[in-house]
């Protein structure tokens, strides 16, 4: 599968690469940081065409953390009638966070939570509140 990636490029000399489907990749011979879209298994042949140039690759792949906040953010926006809740209460609770699985700061539901630090810091006011009153 083609994937976006960043090749940040350090010395060596002058060139234009030119890869199917992207722009020409200009290289000065000093720094440059320049995006791709290939093939992973096509990424060594790009590279190759630095001449004596330091290549950093980095791919912009999505983290198994990174597709939970997707599909967290997706479900609220695409489909917020149909999403079930776990009690009524969840969407306006301080605890409430679309970027762990659950959704759950406290870590009542799905098995991820803020860290123990964090929740020690905000435990006051509406958080304990909430805490306090959520049913689970």
């Amino acid at each position: 599968m083609k994937t976006l990636w960043t090749l940040i490029v350090s010395g060596g000399e002058p060139v234009v690469v030119k890869y199917q489907g992207n722009p020409p990749m200009r290289h000065h011979g000093r720094m440059s940081v320049l995006k791709v879209i290939a093939e992973e298994s096509e990424i060594p042949a790009i590279v190759e065409k630095f001449k004596g140039a330091q290549v950093k690759v980095c791919d912009h792949r999505e983290t198994p953390e990174q597709k939970v906040i997707r599909k967290n953010h997706l479900a609220l926006i695409s489909d917020p009638e149909n999403i079930t809740w776990n009690t009524p209460k969840c969407p306006s609770c301080a605890w409430f966070d679309r970027e762990i699985e659950g959704m759950c700061g406290l870590g009542k539901v799905g098995e991820d939570s803020w860290s123990k630090e964090a929740i020690d810091a905000v435990y006051h006011g509406k958080f304990e509140e909430d805490a306090e009153a959520c049913p689970l």
